[in-house]
């Protein structure tokens, strides 16, 4: 902490300066000279205006110093106004430190006048005086510095200084241009010291310095620390003044600004290290003393806070985030999106709308958003970006399906191979594997190289793939040719096709065979393994059995084929058995052709679908159930 006092010798050397060169160089140069002096150059911001019955300050009286002044009117009826008679050209002062409000200077001097506004609140007025030079109004005056000098107001009667104090009723003072008369103030009881009780008498006085100290200017601690954004917060209270005189303060910093009053916040908005200075001014003759104290505002790195919106793999993945930066300071921003690509430069308004970002690959990917301000304080927040992987998508091609009743069904005789196609597409860049249900797979290698790494972020997914097998179905009966598609993250779909695997027999038998072979008696022509297994194709293949009419084994084939009396439903719906019987034996494809008794032409396919909603609606009338039998009787009766 430092400490610069204004003296009593410094403000008396100030003004022998301005003495010397008031007939010459005129007010303007001389107060400039006065600023070169060691002595305070400036005042308080503002005064500090109280409404008093005597002056709250104590002044010297306004002559120079030695110069002897005869005082007449002191609290007289001329209302508070102080004549003093002096020599012409004798040197009028300041009766106190303040700022040069009035300065009217006119070709007759005696009309002259000047109003000093002083840091307590009062004002001074002096007239009767040649100021002598060009006016300087708003620069600060030190006491005791000369305003003029006394006119000779009458030819030998030597000259009279007209001086009174005054207090604004509401600054600022106000007052008439030609004479300077206040409009809006009130006279007060000016109190000068070096007299008792400092009361400004009638009588010989001489001009002196008022025996005052300067005040001692104060605030706590050796150095202030604080991030920017925040302020720097000042008190003066510690100061004080031997005299106890009000005290008015100054502060200030520089880069910073100023302030007044006790206490002081500079709000910071930038790093900084400065020196900010308290001047602590008595109110008396603006004695002065300064203390000074270093700072230093610290920089605050940017905060970031950032949040991520996840996608598939193949998509865009989204990162938003808000940068605060408590200082005044440019801030840069940058993303690296944690898949090994290069950190990409975005601006804080990019990051408040969000940045996107394409993912070739699933993962958890680290996303850290990095903030720069300019004095290179650096913020961060890293997040996790979720990539889902994506089931690949599979489509199975298997050529002869049919629509059947019961749904599709491929159709291949037992021994025979059927040629299946399966295609696939992944968004992802992964690696793809075909497996077939009877263990045959392909591979397919997204760079046709080597395997794919466990991420591989970047490049193309592969193009749709395709791969073909020959599956060959040995036994009759009802199976499924499945086939799935794995990515290399593990990702899998499947797909099927429900295939009927037909007999090679070449007759067509009638519902008392089939009983026969149901049956187990005897020595039957077919296997049970084999009956059973026509039982499951016809089961897949039809609507009716086993959705309306139970058709689980041997038993229920019996009842179906043995119906009794003579309802028209039951006699076709065994007779619609023994149709499904042929086709599941390999006695009658699909798409042979029937010609029925009208002597009309049509495929099996067509009987068949019409016999299956015929028997399976209940409002189908018994003529037509008739009918329906007889058609499908000639299957039998045209293989035999």
């Amino acid at each position: 902490m430092s400490r610069t006092r204004g003296t009593r010798a410094s403000a008396l050397r100030a003004g022998a300066a301005l003495t010397a060169a008031v007939t010459t160089a005129g007010l303007i140069a001389i107060w400039t000279g006065a600023a070169a002096a060691d002595t305070l150059v400036e005042g308080p911001l503002i005064a500090d205006h109280t409404a008093v019955a005597a002056s709250e300050g104590i002044y010297r009286l306004p002559v120079g110093d030695g110069v002897a002044a005869e005082v007449s009117g002191a609290e007289s009826t001329a209302g508070l106004v102080m004549v003093v008679g002096t020599a012409p050209g004798a040197t009028i002062v300041a009766a106190a430190s303040g700022w040069l409000r009035a300065l009217h200077d006119v070709a007759e001097p005696a009309a002259d006048y000047v109003w000093i506004e002083h840091p307590h609140g009062e004002y001074s007025k002096y007239s009767g005086l040649d100021l002598a030079g060009t006016s300087a109004e708003g620069e600060w005056i030190d006491s005791g510095a000369p305003v003029g000098v006394a006119a000779e107001a009458t030819p030998g009667r030597g000259a009279l200084l007209l001086w009174e104090v005054a207090v604004p009723a509401s600054p600022p003072l106000q007052w008439r241009s030609d004479d300077g008369a206040a409009q809006n103030a009130s006279r007060v009881s000016a109190r000068v010291c070096g007299i008792a009780e400092d009361r400004l008498v009638p009588g010989q006085h001489v001009g002196a310095p008022c025996e005052n100290a300067p005040p001692t200017a104060a605030f706590g601690g050796d150095g202030v620390e604080i991030d920017e954004g925040e302020a720097l917060v000042f008190d003066a209270s510690a100061s004080v003044d031997p005299e106890g005189a009000p005290l008015t303060f100054r502060w200030s910093l520089p880069g910073q600004g100023a302030a007044a009053g006790p206490h002081a916040s500079f709000p910071v908005r930038d790093d900084f290290e400065g020196v900010v200075s308290l001047t602590a001014y008595d109110q008396v003759e603006g004695l002065a003393d300064t203390v000074s104290q270093t700072v230093a505002v610290r920089n605050v790195p940017p905060r970031v806070d950032a949040v991520t919106i996840g996608s598939d793999e193949g998509g865009v993945g989204r990162v938003r985030a808000t940068v605060s930066e408590p200082g005044d300071d440019t801030v840069t921003a940058q993303i690296d999106w944690g898949d090994g690509s290069a950190a990409q430069a975005v601006t804080i308004a990019d990051l408040a709308a969000g940045v996107d970002h394409g993912y070739g690959d699933d993962g958890a990917y680290t996303v850290t958003v990095t903030a720069t301000d300019d004095d290179g304080g650096v913020g961060a927040h890293a997040v996790a970006m979720e990539i889902a992987s994506v089931d690949p998508d599979l489509v199975l091609d298997v050529p002869g399906t049919v629509p059947f009743p019961g749904g599709d069904h491929a159709v291949v005789a037992a021994g025979a191979t059927l040629v299946a196609t399966a295609r696939a597409t992944d968004p992802g860049t992964d690696d793809l594997v075909f497996t077939w249900s009877n263990g045959r797979g392909r591979t397919f290698l997204r760079d046709g190289i080597a395997p794919d790494a466990p991420q591989s972020p970047f490049g193309r997914p592969l193009p749709e793939t395709a791969t073909s097998v020959e599956h060959e179905f040995a036994s009759v009966g009802v199976e499924a040719l499945q086939v799935s598609v794995a990515d290399d993250d593990g990702a899998r779909t499947d797909a099927s096709a429900a295939v009927v695997v037909t007999g090679a027999s070449i007759e067509r038998h009638g519902a008392g065979w089939w009983i026969h072979e149901f049956s187990g008696a005897g020595q039957p022509d077919i296997d049970p393994a084999t009956a059973s297994a026509y039982l499951r194709a016809v089961a897949a293949v039809s609507s009716v059995f086993s959705e309306a009419d139970p058709l689980t084994g041997t038993s229920d084939a019996i009842r179906i084929l043995s119906p009794r009396g003579d309802d028209a439903r039951e006699l076709a719906r065994a007779e619609l058995l023994c149709a499904w019987l042929h086709f599941a034996s390999g006695a009658i494809s699909w798409e042979d052709t029937v010609t029925l008794p009208s002597g009309i032409d049509v495929s099996f396919a067509a009987l068949m679908t019409e016999a299956e909603a015929a028997v399976s609606s209940a409002s189908t009338p018994s003529e037509e159930l008739r009918e329906i039998r007889g058609e499908l009787a000639l299957l039998t009766e045209e293989g035999q």
